[in-house]
């Protein structure tokens, strides 16, 4: 029977039950927001999973809820949910998805080299770099990254096959894998990019024009297969535009928002400073090998580079370079036994001079020690002296995502399309903090709660609406709270 089944064999069963085992031990212990282990919620994590609430709740995001991913980010999160509520479904759906990338790298690996302990070694060094960049967890690199390997897997097999025609599923596959992208986070997908033109590069060398059209319409229409259903959904809805604004035109402002500074561009420098050794190893190995899938590998370096070096250069965007570096890693291996580990040793010590490891170090033990400074949701619910029972419409102001745990202990959900981080939101976009405003008059809460006094706060010009009721002031353990009630 699994003679018949090309992708699942008795190998691959034994592979994944191992990698099963292998993915959740490592979610649950550096994935510290997602992962069951921890009694946490806050940063993006909380953002995501109040997004898949509310849209499994039946309520349209971006029309009624902002956030700037796009909205299969929130879709996994309502799957993970309908799971199991709480962390646990969607730790689940994590665990699955990483089992999936390790196989698809394993079956990389297996293109340029047939020992397994190369491939297993190499996986290694991928996990132990994941460790930093997966931050949190239920990040939206996380989940593109099998839309990223499974195109990566047929480009270098069609290569290495030296067939003439390229297979119009391939095609369709690239364009499924880079809708989904481009309705999660567009700058995951520039390995995607470097496939296509890759590809293009290659036929236009070899003069198949009609080729190229052909692979060009089985593309679009695996992209339309990917995009149509959200695109149909929200045009039901009304929230088109909305949806649109938020995952592509906002997100251009908010990549351009962030300022260059000289510690930026010094870290960017040191981690991509290993695509050198991708590069220059890719080049190597097409010098030495009939197959050559050097052309690929550097337009995917040089694509890379550009969109860090564009934008800001949080440490988790730096998870969609890490295929690069496996593949540095594992044909590393069919020239020199000691290269593979002198290359791992580099890019590991950019990514510790870099990533800030020390804090990143610390905020793992100190979860795990449940020594963290920072409060559970439940610390903040017993610390609060007003009787929330009667805090039947709150308005979460500048409630940075820190401090989301809050009103996930009492089972809250936002009553504003903007529920968090509105100030710096503001920043970045004229239309999005004109519409902020719009969005809280129509609301017009009868309490607010925030971690600044608002007449420090975009909302200043409501300070005479508004008194200020109850407060927590614990800056020690970042317990900072301001509950406004209105002058009714």
């Amino acid at each position: 029977m699994f003679s018949r089944i090309r992708f699942i064999d008795k190998s691959s069963i034994i592979r994944m039950a191992v990698f099963s085992v292998v993915c959740f031990l490592f979610l649950l212990v550096f994935a510290i927001e997602s992962s069951v282990l921890y009694d946490t919620f806050r940063y993006d994590y909380a953002i995501f999973y109040t997004m898949g609430d509310f849209m499994l709740n039946g309520g349209v995001i971006f029309r009624d809820l902002f956030d700037n991913k796009g909205p299969y980010q929130f879709l996994i999160q309502a799957v993970g949910i309908a799971l199991v509520p709480g962390k646990t479904g969607i730790f689940i759906l994590e665990c699955i998805n990483l089992c999936i990338c390790l196989e698809l790298l394993f079956r990389i690996a297996r293109l340029f080299t047939e020992k397994n302990w190369h491939i297993w070694i190499s996986l290694a060094m991928y996990l132990c770099l994941f460790a930093f960049t997966v931050m949190d967890g239920d990040t939206v690199e996380e989940w593109s990254m099998p839309f990223v390997l499974w195109p990566l897997l047929l480009c270098l097999k069609y290569i290495k096959s030296h067939e003439k025609s390229h297979p119009l599923k391939y095609s369709v596959i690239y364009g499924f894998c880079f809708g989904v992208i481009a309705l999660l986070r567009i700058n995951d997908a520039c390995i995607n990019v470097a496939i296509v033109l890759g590809l293009v590069c290659l036929k236009i060398k070899d003069k198949e024009y009609s080729a190229i059209l052909k692979n060009g319409f089985a593309f679009l229409g695996g992209f339309t297969v990917a995009v149509a259903p959200p695109l149909i959904y929200f045009a039901c809805h009304g929230a088109f535009y909305d949806m649109i604004y938020a995952t592509f035109i906002y997100n251009i402002k908010y990549k351009s928002s962030y300022m260059v500074t000289a510690e930026g561009v010094v870290a960017n420098i040191l981690v991509l400073s290993g695509l050198l050794l991708v590069v220059a190893e890719a080049l190597y190995y097409d010098y030495k090998n009939t197959w050559k899938p050097g052309l690929i590998i550097v337009l995917s370096v040089v694509i890379s580079v550009f969109t860090f070096v564009s934008g800001a250069h949080f440490l988790h965007y730096f998870t969609m370079i890490l295929p690069l570096f496996f593949l540095l890693f594992v044909s590393c291996f069919t020239f020199y036994r000691y290269a593979p580990y002198i290359s791992f040793a580099y890019v590991f010590a950019m990514f510790c001079i870099s990533g800030d490891v020390k804090t990143r170090f610390w905020t793992v033990t100190d979860e795990l020690l449940s020594d963290s400074d920072y409060p559970t949701p439940k610390e903040i619910v017993s610390a609060w002296n007003t009787p929330l029972a009667d805090i039947d419409s709150l308005y979460t102001l500048d409630l940075a995502p820190l401090y989301w745990g809050f009103g996930q202990s009492l089972g809250m959900r936002p009553i504003d399309k903007y529920f968090t981080q509105q100030s710096w939101i503001a920043e970045i976009d004229d239309y999005i903090r004109d519409d902020i405003f719009r969005s809280f008059e129509r609301t017009d809460p009868k309490w607010i709660l925030s971690h600044r006094k608002i007449e420090d706060s975009l909302m200043k010009d409501y300070t005479c609406r508004y008194s200020l009721a109850d407060s927590i002031v614990r800056p020690e353990k970042w317990m900072v709270y301001y509950l406004y009630r209105r002058n009714d």
